[in-house]
């Protein structure tokens, strides 16, 4: 018989390329484990990023809406403080109790101001011009009130007192008691924004780490119930 014969008879052996059933068992498990813990890897990572961006939202919620909410209410107190100190100093018998309350007045006058600086230090969430709109009303109740109604008390002229009061103070204070009020609705409306928003990043969070665990349980069974088929075939 001619080598071209034997040539034809015996065709050259093609080399098949190696694939992943070709891989040894151990392999295979060690390729599942590692699929497994990549997951475990990418879901653990997702949730710090999840717990960094739930305290960073908490952390604003407490450093700046808290404290300017607080402040809001503070400043309310010290100027309803300022006005009943103010009145009991008009209606005092004694010139002890005159000078008493005007002194109280004046530490509800610092107490207010000092309350207010700390409230424009705290990241308020109400427009810089409300601020400056309520400051100028508290100032010009404060110039009533030692330049008119204190002065009034001390000549126990109550129908003076009371005078200034109905025409030239309650009309500061109404204008002042609406801004603070606006005020206040602007830092809780800012700090549900913030809660909500910490709430969505935690739910986002949460959602992304259940995708990837689920495909990467599904992606490790699949390598895990892929070799067998593919051994048992060949």
């Amino acid at each position: 018989m001619s080598a071209m014969t034997l040539a034809g008879l015996n065709p050259p052996t093609r080399t098949r390329r190696s694939s992943f059933a070709d891989l040894s068992v151990n392999v295979k498990v060690l390729a599942a484990v590692a699929t497994a813990a990549a997951v475990a890897l990418v879901v653990g990572i997702l949730g710090l990023v999840a717990l960094s961006d739930a305290s960073a939202s908490a952390q604003l919620i407490y450093t700046s809406n808290v404290g300017s909410v607080k402040a809001v209410g503070q400043i309310r107190y010290y100027a309803t403080q300022t006005r009943s100190d103010a009145a009991n100093q008009a209606l005092s018998t004694t010139a002890a109790s005159t000078q008493s309350f005007a002194d109280d007045v004046a530490t509800d006058i610092k107490d207010f101001d000092a309350t207010l600086t700390a409230y424009r230090g705290s990241n308020p969430a109400a427009p810089s011009a409300l601020i400056d709109a309520m400051e100028t009303n508290w100032n010009a109740y404060v110039d009533l009130v030692n330049n008119k109604m204190l002065p009034a008390g001390v000549r126990n002229d109550l129908d003076g007192w009371a005078r200034i009061r109905t025409n030239e103070t309650l009309p500061v204070l109404d204008k002042l008691y609406d801004q603070l009020t606006a005020m206040d609705t602007a830092e809780n409306a800012d700090a549900a924004k913030n809660a909500a928003a910490a709430r969505s990043g935690y739910e986002t969070s949460r959602n992304v780490s259940i995708v990837a665990l689920v495909a990467g349980l599904v992606l490790a069974l699949a390598i895990g119930a892929w070799w067998p088929a593919r051994s048992c075939r060949r």
